[in-house]
C-alpha cells in the first residue's frame, strides 16, 4: 500500500510540475534511516516520552515509520509525539490526514523551516529526514538570515543548494548530552559532501560538525531507489551522544551495491534495497570494523589546510625561466641593496638621492651578495640600474630586473602531514609558499 500511495503522489506531483528536488523517500530507505539512529538499544521504559522530529516532512511517511518501528520492536508503551514541518499546503494536508488516520499524537507546523521555525526553542530525541536536493534558497536568503536565531551560525552554504542549512536546523533542536542527547540521519545528495573550497560555507560547516564530533556514519546508498531523480544518496547518521569506541571517528560504509532490480520501475525507481540487505548494512554500522564496505577514519583525517604557492617555470634542460618585473626601491634601504664603498660610488649614490635635479637619472651599482634583496626577488644578477623618478617633492627609485618565472598554484595538504615535508616530496619545480 505504501508504494501504490507513493506512485500516485509522484504521477500527481509530476502533473503539477513539482520542482526536481522534490520526491517522496521509499520505504526501504526510512526502514534503513530509522535503524541507523540506534532506537533498539535506548531502553524506552513504559510511558516514557520520546520526541521524533522531521524539519521536511512531507507526507509524513518518516515519522510514522520510525513511531511503527519503535511500536512493534521496543516498547509499544512508548509515548511517541511526531513532530514536523512541511512547506507545501498539499503535502501537509496529506500529512495532518495521515496522522489523524492513525491516531497519531503530532504537530505538523505548516511553513518553511528555514524561514520561520514552527518549533522555536524545542529539542528532539530523534531526527529523520529527507530535504529536498538542489533546490535554490536565493529568494529567500534575506529571510533565512534574519530568522536565523542561532541555527546557521556555522556558515551559509551557496544559495543554489539548501541541504546543509536543514542539517544544521536539526543540529540546533539537538537534547545536551548531559540529557541524554539526540540522535540525526538525513539523506543529503553528493553536494553537501564535496562542494565548497577551503573557508567556504559548505567548507566551514563540515568543519564545524566534525570539529564538535558529532558525525558518526555515511553511507552510500545505490542510485536510482527514488521516484524522481536517479543521482548518488547518502545518509548521514550526526550525534552528539556516540559510544565511546566511536568519538574522534567518523565510519563511511560502501551501501552502492546493496540493492535488487525492481520487477517493473516506478518513475526513476529501478532499484530497491531487499530486508536481508539492509539487516547486512546495519550489521556493518553496529560492527563499526574496518571491511570490504567499511572503513573508520579519524576526525583529523578529513581536516586538509589549502596551501597557495608560486611555481617557478624550468625550461627543457631544467633551468629556471627568467622575465622582467618592474620594482620600486625605498630610498633608505638602498645601501643595504647595493654596495656602495668607492667615493665615486658615493657620490653617484648622492647625484641619485639629489632631489634638486630636475633630469631623469640612472646610476649602475652592484649588488651585496647575500642580500635580502637577492633572495627575495631570486634575482641572478649581479649589477640593478636604478632610475630616479620625480613626482613633486617626492622621490621614487625604480628599475627592472630578471626574476624567475612563476605561476600560480594551490595544493591541498592533510593536515597531519607537515607542508614542508609534503611539498619537498610531491612539488618538483622550485616553490615559494
Amino acid at each position: 500500500m505504501g508504494y501504490i500511495f507513493e506512485e500516485l503522489v509522484r504521477r500527481f506531483s509530476e502533473q503539477n510540475n513539482a520542482e526536481a528536488g522534490e520526491h517522496y523517500t521509499p520505504r526501504e530507505v526510512i526502514q534503513l534511516m530509522v535503524h541507523l539512529l540506534d532506537l533498539d538499544e535506548a531502553g524506552i521504559r513504559d510511558g516514557a516520552l520520546i520526541r521524533l522530529y522531521d524539519p521536511a516532512c512531507g507526507t509524513g511517511g518518516m515519522l510514522t515509520t520510525a513511531h511503527e518501528y519503535i511500536a512493534q520492536h521496543i516498547n509499544p508503551k512508548a509515548n511517541v509525539r511526531l513532530n514536523g514541518q512541511e512547506v507545501n499546503d498539499k503535502t501537509w494536508a496529506i500529512c495532518e490526514a495521515d496522522m489523524v488516520l492513525k491516531g497519531e499524537e503530532a504537530k505538523i507546523v505548516q511553513d518553511d523551516t528555514l524561514t520561520d521555525d514552527g518549533f522555536p526553542g524545542d529539542q528532539f530525541d530523534y531526527m529523520i529526514s529527507n530535504p529536498p536536493y538542489g533546490k535554490s534558497w536565493k529568494t529567500i536568503k534575506a529571510k533565512v538570515e534574519r530568522n536565523s536565531n542561532g541555527r546557521f551560525d556555522a556558515g551559509y552554504p551557496r544559495s543554489s543548494d539548501g541541504q546543509l542549512l536543514f542539517l544544521q536546523h536539526m543540529i540546533s533542536k539537538m537534547k545536551p548530552k548531559e540529557m541524554g542527547g539526540s540522535a540525526i540521519a538525513i539523506v543529503l545528495n553528493g553536494s553537501p559532501l564535496f562542494t565548497g573550497d577551503a573557508g567556504a560555507g559548505e567548507s566551514e560547516i563540515r568543519r564545524w560538525i566534525i570539529e564538535n564530533d558529532w558525525l558518526e556514519t555515511i553511507i552510500a546508498l545505490p542510485n536510482d531507489l527514488f521516484y524522481n531523480t536517479g543521482i548518488a544518496t547518502y545518509i548521514w547518521v550526526v550525534r552528539n551522544n556516540k559510544k565511546p569506541k566511536r568519538r574522534g571517528k567518523v565510519q563511511l560504509i560502501n551501501g552502492a551495491s546493496f540493492f535488487e532490480k525492481m520487477g517493473k520501475s516506478l518513475g526513476k525507481k529501478r532499484n530497491f534495497i531487499p530486508n536481508g540487505k539492509i539487516d547486512e548494512l546495519i550489521r556493518i554500522h553496529k560492527a563499526f570494523k574496518e571491511g570490504e564496505h567499511s572503513k573508520i577514519f579519524d576526525n583529523d583525517d578529513f581536516a586538509y589546510r589549502k596551501v597557495f604557492l608560486d611555481l617557478e617555470e624550468l625550461d627543457d634542460a631544467g633551468n629556471p625561466v627568467y622575465t622582467t618585473k618592474q620594482i620600486s626601491l625605498p630610498p633608505n634601504k638602498l645601501k643595504k641593496i647595493a654596495r656602495i664603498k668607492t667615493d665615486k660610488e658615493k657620490q653617484r649614490l648622492e647625484r641619485l638621492m639629489d632631489q634638486s635635479r630636475d633630469k631623469p637619472v640612472r646610476e649602475t651599482f652592484d649588488l651585496t651578495p647575500d642580500s635580502d634583496f637577492i633572495r627575495q626577488h631570486k634575482t641572478p644578477q649581479t649589477t640593478i640600474a636604478i632610475d630616479r623618478v620625480l613626482n613633486g617633492n617626492r622621490l621614487s627609485l625604480q628599475d627592472e630586473i630578471k626574476v624567475p618565472l612563476t605561476v600560480k598554484d594551490t595544493e591541498t595538504i592533510l593536515w597531519k602531514t607537515d607542508v614542508e615535508t609534503f611539498l619537498r616530496d610531491n612539488v618538483e619545480k622550485p616553490w615559494n609558499i
